[in-house]
């Protein structure tokens, strides 16, 4: 289940617990700009040390966009995955290397 963790007119942030694992979601509601950028980067440090742990987000490896939003954050490749409906995703963690 995904619970909100901040949101402004421009996103919305959620949680989600996988196992023990927090992952992040993060919806745009207003067009990328250096004004969301810069907030929403506030925001996430902000999220990241409350959370005080390793946050998690799932990528699909086509997505050249997210892939590029992931690194702006500081997200870190973990791993290949396949999801529970067969489908190839790439797993990325925040912070210091996992594992």
């Amino acid at each position: 289940m995904k619970f909100k963790v901040a949101e402004t007119k421009d996103y919305l942030i959620r949680y989600e617990d996988f196992q023990g694992l927090t992952f992040i979601h993060c919806d745009l509601k207003s067009p990328w700009s250096k004004t969301v950028k810069e907030k929403l980067k506030q925001d996430f440090e902000q999220l990241k040390r409350l959370h005080g742990g390793h946050i998690f987000a799932l990528h699909e490896p086509e997505d050249t966009k997210h892939q590029k939003f992931l690194s702006m954050f500081g997200f870190e490749y973990v791993q290949d995955i396949l999801t529970l409906d067969g489908q190839l995703k790439q797993v990325f963690v925040t912070g210091k290397h996992y594992g």
